[in-house]
């Protein structure tokens, strides 16, 4: 008996078997990985809308009590749709009155990242339509070869897009 870790299980005493295949004691077999199919293919398949797009992504530095922001620009693929009124459950209470898209991507989608220092990273901005939309939240199944966003309609302008407001 060995104890196994797995990120849908937890940790569980598990006997291993033969070519790798691993059982929780008294249950059924499982394999040791997914047989999810990696779905990245079907993002570049037109008749699923697939679109080129920008993201955005915001770096801001505070010096002398003025926050600053700088931005990089990066091409990227995939599809995106209009937001359902399924998906606008999971939005952060502040954006349910915002229109927003679903964005499905292969591209590594970010919400920001703050160390507390004087320099941090907002949520990436999806440039499409003419319009900036913020990701406000991300489901990372890299594993599975994409990224699902959903992002809100920002009060910034797509050419610009810089401005402080995280």
């Amino acid at each position: 008996m060995s104890q196994v870790r797995s990120p849908f299980l937890g940790s569980f005493a598990a006997d291993i078997g033969e070519g790798g295949v691993s059982r929780p004691a008294g249950a059924f077999l499982m394999p040791e990985r997914s047989t999810m199919a990696d779905i990245s293919a079907a993002l570049l398949d037109p008749e699923l809308g697939f679109l080129r797009f920008t993201v955005r992504r915001l770096t801001y530095r505070l010096s002398q009590g003025v926050a600053s922001a700088t931005h990089t620009d990066y091409p990227a693929e995939g599809c995106i749709h209009p937001g359902t009124p399924e998906m606008a459950q999971l939005l952060p209470e502040e954006e349910k009155r915002r229109d927003f898209i679903a964005v499905y991507t292969s591209f590594p989608l970010s919400l920001g990242t703050n160390s507390g220092g004087a320099a941090w990273k907002a949520a990436d901005r999806i440039l499409y339509g003419g319009k900036a939309w913020k990701l406000v939240r991300l489901r990372d199944w890299s594993q599975f070869g994409y990224y699902q966003g959903l992002a809100a309609l920002s009060d910034e302008s797509a050419d610009r897009g810089t401005g402080v407001g995280g």
